[in-house]
């Protein structure tokens, strides 16, 4: 056990810490996904054919994998006859998707909220400045464009960019930089 790298201990602790949290299918598919990242770290260094042989097997991370081994198939031969290699695929895929279904409804929600403002652009960035405030260090689309393009923050790019990529001349019209001008001409093409 001394011999075991540090990540590791730390990583199967971690299972251990969380396989009896959640409901009896959140334990199952908790129970899967462990047994699938244990046999893909014996896998690393070994042939899973081998799994379960009285042998002496490599290890990079320190494990002693002879001494689990056969413990190991008979979890491993559980997690392919429940097919839970396509369970995990598909939970994924599900949360995936759940996810952007979120992200997409939250979007349109903040859509109908700028449009109630009219062509007030003051209070539509202030309504967006809104959103992001306390998220400064984390805004993606202001950081990227602010790198593409050496606009002043007033001229509200990033904003540009985020919401209103359908309305682009009215936009456009309402930016007194005249600086701005073949950025925005740039940017309508990125968004068309």
């Amino acid at each position: 056990m001394d011999d075991v790298k540090k990540t590791r201990i730390k990583e199967y602790q971690a299972f251990l810490s969380g396989i009896d949290k959640g409901s009896k299918e959140e334990k199952i598919l908790k129970g899967l996904q462990i047994i699938l990242e244990i046999s893909n770290d014996f896998k690393k260094d070994n042939s899973l054919e081998k799994l379960g042989e009285n042998e002496e097997f490599t290890s990079s991370d320190g494990i002693v994998w002879n001494e689990i081994s056969t413990e190991l198939k008979v979890l491993y031969d559980y997690l392919e006859i429940n097919n839970g290699k396509k369970i995990i695929r598909q939970v994924q895929d599900l949360s995936q998707r759940t996810s952007q279904l979120h992200e997409k409804i939250n979007y349109i929600a903040v859509q109908r909220e700028l449009e109630a403002l009219g062509d007030d652009w003051k209070a539509r960035k202030k309504h967006v400045d809104s959103l992001y405030s306390g998220f400064e260090n984390r805004n993606k689309v202001w950081s990227s464009c602010t790198a593409v393009f050496s606009c002043e923050q007033s001229c509200q790019q990033w904003y540009f960019i985020r919401y209103c990529k359908k309305d682009t001349r009215t936009y456009r019209s309402r930016c007194s930089k005249a600086l701005c001008e073949n950025r925005h001409r740039t940017l309508e093409k990125m968004c068309s």
